[in-house]
């Protein structure tokens, strides 16, 4: 009796989780919306939620009817290569801005190098915001 109710949990057939693809091809560096996903019926694949997907960035290009990996997404990027950042430096209740430019592409938290306009001088931070860049010493 014993041997039969092992036997019969060792060889349960695992629940599917859904699989989420997309509706249409995603380039890299688009955002996924929630009318980007559809599910994809009776296929095995990585246990995501739609939470875990809506709001990121594309790593890699997504095509219809392939399911989405964790490591096909990333953070949307707050800092976009060669765009005008702001470039914040605190010190106390000091605060200096001066105008950037990125030299590279960066999410919130991440760190990117940025040429000081005023000066010529590269400078790297961390993205903070939309368009903006935290620089300490």
């Amino acid at each position: 009796m014993i041997r039969v109710f092992l036997i019969s949990i060792l060889c349960a057939i695992p629940a599917m989780a859904e699989v989420y693809s997309v509706t249409h091809v995603i380039r890299p560096g688009q955002v996924i919306m929630a009318g980007d996903l559809t599910v994809l019926a009776g296929q095995a694949g990585p246990d995501l939620q739609p939470t875990d997907i809506i709001g990121r960035e594309a790593g890699m290009v997504l095509y219809p009817g392939r399911a989405i990996s964790a490591d096909a997404l990333r953070a949307p990027a707050m800092v976009d290569r060669n765009a005008l950042v702001d470039l914040i430096f605190y010190q106390g209740t000091l605060k200096i801005s001066v105008a950037g430019r990125s030299l590279g592409r960066a999410a919130q938290g991440e760190l990117v190098q940025v040429m000081n306009l005023a000066s010529r001088k590269i400078v790297v931070g961390v993205a903070h915001k939309h368009s903006q860049v935290v620089v300490s010493r």
